[in-house]
C-alpha cells in the first residue's frame, strides 16, 4: 500500500496543514465532515482520525457516525481530544465519543488526556494547551490513561513525550522551542499516527514511527521561526518519505 487513504475529521483551524502533512508523508487525505457522507467515506478509508479542536453538536454527530462505520470494518481510529477539560460540554462530548470510538490510539497533551480518562492527576489546561508537566508526571498520566481507556496513548509535552500501550513505556523527545509558537503541531502528529496505522502498523508502533518522523522533520527545520516553519517542515517530511 503506497498511498493509504486517511479520513480526517479535523478542526477547521489546521485542516490545510493536516492535509499537506499527510500528502507529504505519502498518504491520501480526505477531510469529509458532513454527516451525509462520513460513514461512506470512513468505510473506504484505511484509517480514521478524529480531532475535536473546533467542536459543534453536528461535528460530534458526524464523528460518531464515521467511527461506527470504521469500527464495522475494523479500520483503525486515532482520537485527538483537543481541549478536553476546557468546558463541561466539550469534556462530556469527547468522553462519549471515546466510548463509541474505542480508538486504536489517543494522542493529546497531558491535560487533555488526563481529563479524557477522568484522572485525579493532571496539569491545568490553558486554552487548548497544557501547562508544563515533568516526564514522571507524563508517564503516570499516560500509563493510567492507557489502562483506563484500554488503548495506546501518546502524551505530548514540551519536548518530553511518552507513548504507552499496556506495560510498554517509551520516552520520546522532540526539539520543542519553535513548537510553542506555531499552531497545529499536535494535529499534524495525530494525523501522522493515522497514516502509519493505515499502513498496517500496530497502534504503539504507529505512534512511535509517527513521532520519529515528526521529530526528525522538526529537527531538520533547524532554527527557522514560526513564519518559515511549516513550509520547511513539509519539505523535510517529504524528503524523508
Amino acid at each position: 500500500m503506497t498511498e493509504p487513504v486517511v479520513h480526517c475529521i479535523t478542526n477547521v483551524v489546521t485542516a490545510g496543514r493536516v492535509a499537506d502533512a499527510l500528502a507529504a508523508a505519502g498518504a491520501q487525505p480526505i477531510l469529509a465532515s458532513a454527516s451525509d457522507e462520513v460513514a461512506e467515506v470512513a468505510r473506504r478509508a484505511d484509517a480514521l482520525v478524529l480531532n475535536c479542536g473546533t467542536p459543534t453538536t453536528a461535528r460530534f454527530a458526524a464523528m460518531r457516525a464515521a467511527a461506527e462505520a470504521a469500527r464495522g470494518r475494523r479500520t483503525p481510529i486515532v482520537l485527538d481530544p483537543v481541549g478536553c477539560g476546557a468546558s463541561a460540554w466539550r469534556t462530556r462530548c469527547i468522553r462519549e465519543l471515546a466510548a463509541v470510538t474505542l480508538p486504536s490510539v489517543v494522542r493529546g497533551n497531558a491535560a487533555e488526556v488526563s481529563s479524557l480518562a477522568d484522572l485525579d492527576e493532571g496539569p491545568a489546561l490553558r486554552g487548548v494547551r497544557s501547562s508544563e508537566a515533568g516526564t514522571k508526571t507524563l508517564e503516570r498520566i499516560a500509563c493510567a490513561a492507557s489502562a483506563a481507556l484500554r488503548t495506546a496513548v501518546l502524551v505530548t509535552g514540551r519536548g518530553n513525550d511518552v507513548a504507552v500501550d499496556g506495560g510498554a513505556v517509551h520516552r520520546l523527545t522532540v526539539q520543542a522551542d519553535v513548537l510553542g509558537h506555531v499552531v497545529g503541531a499536535g494535529d499534524v502528529l495525530s494525523a501522522l499516527v493515522g497514516a502509519f496505522l493505515a499502513r498496517g502498523r500496530a497502534p504503539l508502533a504507529a505512534a512511535l514511527e509517527a513521532h520519529a518522523a515528526f521529530a526528525a522533520a522538526v529537527r531538520d527545520v533547524g532554527t527557522r521561526g514560526p513564519g518559515g516553519f511549516w513550509p520547511a517542515f513539509l519539505d523535510a517530511l517529504a524528503a524523508r518519505g
